[in-house]
């Protein structure tokens, strides 16, 4: 007769994030021999000892203390035989909110590029407009990073702007900087304008009725 195998059927995924103190963790087992319903099981959090065996298949955990727990859990067959490789789960509490930090600007005539950093990964987006009402914001990315770069476009040069930035950690909370502003700088390129249609450069034209059409475009001027 061998040994059951034991795994772990519901709860956090391995090295996943609980967003609060209570944590709901399921388990199974298999054996060659003894029914699944017939199996007992046996667990511990952290360096707690081993629980009594029992028929139980989860365990609703509360109060738990922020940071990293490793829970285990082991089946035992009804011939005494117990998983030598218990199951084995890595997950962290995370009760706290993110902070922001070392909010910079990057200016150009018509788009700057906003820089910042948070205290645990999160998403990226800035709000920004004429005044503190804002109005306008760029699309959030969901990429969850402590260091951020986000480009703004589209706007008016030599123009200020109020703006914040705004950052969602993967339990959805919320963290968004005081309000500051930016100013773009003088639109100094120039145009680059393009024929787009006509006789072919050094072509001859057949009829003294040509048509030319042209086009242009810039940095700053749509």
């Amino acid at each position: 007769d061998g040994t059951p195998e034991t795994q772990i059927s519901a709860g956090p995924s391995e090295g996943g994030i609980c967003c609060s103190t209570t944590v709901n963790i399921g388990w199974t087992a298999m054996d060659s021999v003894t029914p699944t319903d017939k199996l007992v099981y046996s667990w511990k959090l952290d360096s707690a000892a081993w629980s009594d065996y029992t028929a139980d298949t989860s365990h609703l955990f509360t109060g738990l203390a922020e940071g990293s727990h490793i829970f285990y859990v082991r089946a035992k067959d009804t011939s005494g035989n117990v998983d030598a490789t218990p199951s084995v789960l890595h997950f962290t509490v995370d009760l706290t909110s993110p902070t922001v930090s070392g909010v910079a600007t990057a200016e150009q005539a018509s788009r700057v590029t906003v820089s910042w950093l948070t205290s645990k990964p999160t998403t990226s987006q800035v709000e920004y407009g004429e005044t503190t009402g804002y109005g306008s914001a760029t699309s959030v990315d969901s990429s969850l990073v402590t260091s951020h770069s986000t480009a703004v476009t589209g706007l008016t040069p030599e123009k200020t702007y109020h703006f914040r930035v705004k950052s969602t950690d993967g339990c959805g909370r919320d963290v968004v900087s005081d309000d500051a502003t930016f100013t773009t700088t003088a639109d100094t390129n120039v145009p680059n304008t393009t024929i787009a249609s006509g006789p072919s450069e050094g072509a001859k034209a057949c009829s003294p009725s040509v048509r030319i059409c042209w086009t242009g475009a810039d940095d700053s001027t749509s």
